[in-house]
């Protein structure tokens, strides 16, 4: 089967798949019950996620930018967040690791090799499992697992999968070539980009922990946009509920079934925040709100690509006066 032909069947499954999620969420929540639900909302509800979100990316252009510099790779903040937004803005439609290939794509062509910009992206996730990986932990701790078994087998099974791949890392950077000729060809090669990723930042190992502190408040505002529009909708919930419940409910919704996370994401919240008191329609709309940061960073990211069309590139040859 060819590429092409993979593609469009995994799109029409995504597909069928959304408006399935779809169909079972209106069985369980009225539309209009959760327009009202929203109406309820403060203006500022919708208007804090788009910012935290932003600040967010900010954030991770910083750590992105850090170790372009340790790859020796330099690139401005500026064209590294425009990249960072607009692969957000493209990957709205793609499947899961599409927004990653824009990217690597939009930094290419700003000047970074495409190997050192393929060992940074994947050095940055790699980092990204620690303080995602330690607050599933410290959901498990707060007895996770026995008040909610879906939620507790999600938060041990990815848990133990951020374990492996970092235990993996390094046994690969420790005896490259002698443990990756052994493997599978798909795991080698996932093995052998993280041992490219971490040879690419030893010579600069400060950059490499300054991304991985800046990691940990990255993880933290994600769930501090979901506590304040909970409360924004009268949830009296403490940000230690959100630490111990979100980053398993976040780990569901990555999974690449539906488009964007779309009918998932909902679902996901109704049965994570009925312990919380709220309702179905209320979880729904919670959900919708945190979903508008992403999708107003995507839209300032769409600005950014449609900007990008109508200007020249940095490397386009200009024209002699």
């Amino acid at each position: 089967m060819s590429p092409g032909a993979r593609r469009r069947i995994g799109l029409a499954a995504r597909l069928s798949l959304t408006a399935a999620a779809l169909a079972l969420l209106l069985t369980r929540v009225r539309p209009d019950q959760v327009r009202d639900a929203l109406a309820l909302a403060p203006a500022w509800a919708f208007v804090l996620p788009v910012a935290l979100m932003l600040t967010n990316s900010a954030i991770h252009t910083l750590r992105l930018r850090w170790l372009l510099l340790a790859a020796g790779q330099p690139a401005p903040f500026t064209q590294v967040w425009s990249a960072m937004l607009q692969s957000l803005f493209f990957g709205l439609a793609l499947p899961t690791g599409g927004a990653e290939v824009v990217r690597l794509a939009l930094l290419t062509r700003a000047g970074a090799s495409a190997e050192a910009t393929v060992a940074v992206l994947w050095i940055a996730r790699l980092l990204e499992l620690a303080p995602w990986g330690g607050l599933l932990a410290f959901g498990l701790a707060r007895g996770l697992a026995s008040e909610d078994p879906a939620l507790g087998a999600t938060a041990a099974l990815f848990l133990s999968l951020f374990v492996g791949i970092w235990a993996a890392t390094g046994l690969a950077l420790r005896y490259g070539a002698r443990l990756t000729d052994r493997l599978p060809d798909r795991v080698a090669d996932f093995l052998r980009q993280g041992e490219i990723a971490m040879r690419q930042v030893r010579q600069d190992r400060g950059a490499a922990w300054r991304a991985f502190v800046a990691s940990f408040p990255y993880a933290f505002i994600n769930c501090l946009n979901v506590w304040l529009i909970g409360r924004a909708f009268g949830l009296t919930w403490g940000y230690a509920d959100v630490l111990g419940v979100i980053p398993a409910a976040d780990a569901l919704i990555s999974m690449p079934v539906t488009l964007s996370g779309v009918g998932v994401r909902e679902g996901v919240f109704v049965h994570a925040l009925g312990r919380f008191g709220a309702t179905e329609e209320l979880a729904v709309a919670i959900a919708l709100t945190r979903w508008t940061g992403e999708l107003g960073r995507a839209a300032l990211g769409g600005l950014l690509a449609l900007g990008s069309l109508v200007q020249p590139s940095a490397k386009d040859p200009v024209a002699p006066s």
